[in-house]
């Protein structure tokens, strides 16, 4: 019974959180190695919990999916289908995936990472990983305020450590606290907003 009851506690949790005010921007892939093997993940940081508690310092949440999980997922179900729509819908209205404005990627890359993103925000795929980032911009250091990973939970504070040059850790770090990006992507989520506005005052025009 026990089992039982944590199984459902934990499919409504994540039920829960898929289905909250998220918006989830691709940053990078990772890979996990485990006792069974490598697990290739897909993370995102959600754009909508970005955070600033003092000057020169931002927090934001992030996942990361298991692109198994993902390459699984079945698009023929209705909420496939509402993935599909939504990312149509992105393409159709010019938006970029902020990676893209950090590094050029390719058309199909950018249409890859909008399904990827909307995947993430409206699916209840379970995340591998669940962290929580505080970045100090001036000094280019970041710590982790909380770490959920499927073997458990840490919600104690890690030592700052300074942000390497490359890989995931510095394309965060260019997307929260470079200021000539946050301006862009600030004005790119505002046009994103009046024309989702529009849509809705002409749908209820109808």
């Amino acid at each position: 019974m026990r089992i039982t009851i944590t199984a459902v506690l934990t499919l409504f949790a994540t039920l829960a959180l898929a289905q909250t005010d998220v918006d989830w921007k691709y940053y990078g892939r990772a890979v996990l190695n485990e006792r069974m093997g490598k697990t290739e993940l897909t993370c995102f940081y959600d754009e909508n919990s970005i955070d600033h508690p003092t000057s020169g310092h931002v927090r934001v949440w992030t996942k990361c999916l298991d692109q198994n999980d993902m390459h699984s997922f079945d698009y023929h179900s209705d909420l496939g289908k509402k993935i599909i729509k939504a990312a149509a819908q992105k393409i159709v209205d010019l938006y970029v995936p902020p990676y893209a404005h950090i590094d050029g990627v390719s058309f199909e890359t950018a249409k890859s990472m909008i399904g990827d993103e909307q995947l993430a925000d409206l699916s209840y795929i379970q995340p591998d990983s669940r962290i929580f980032y505080e970045f100090n911009c001036p000094g280019k250091m970041y710590r982790e305020l909380s770490i959920s990973m499927l073997s458990g939970r840490e919600d104690r504070p890690t030592n700052w450590q300074y942000t390497s040059p490359e890989g995931n850790g510095a394309t965060l770090n260019k997307l929260l606290c470079d200021e000539g990006v946050r301006k862009m992507l600030d004005i790119e989520r505002s046009v994103e907003r009046e024309r989702q506005e529009e849509r809705k005052r002409k749908s209820e025009q109808r």
